[in-house]
């Protein structure tokens, strides 16, 4: 399935804006990033969402296993995740 611009910049706003949460907060605050977190905060289709962290897999595990987050992690949590996380407005072209 090929993506259009327009989710792939949407998903990469989402996952870059979970990293940078979790780089401010302790470990019971932090987000596991997966499709369903992505998703919830952005919008968009799960399969969509797989198919982009798929393409940040690497640096995502890193971010995990920095952050001591795993698959489960984002269970029991008692604010969403749109409660918590901001994501910025993208950027005008040539900013």
């Amino acid at each position: 399935m090929s993506e259009t611009v327009a989710n792939i910049e949407r998903f990469r706003r989402g996952v870059d804006a979970i990293m940078a949460y979790n780089s401010t907060v302790d470990l019971p605050e932090r987000w596991h990033i997966n499709a369903v977190a992505v998703t919830k905060l952005v919008g968009g289709r799960s399969p969509s969402a797989q198919e982009y962290l798929a393409s940040r897999r690497a640096e995502i595990e890193a971010h995990h296993h920095k952050y001591r987050l795993l698959p489960g992690h984002n269970r029991g949590k008692m604010m969403a995740i749109t409660e918590c996380v901001v994501v910025p407005d993208p950027q005008p072209a040539g900013q």
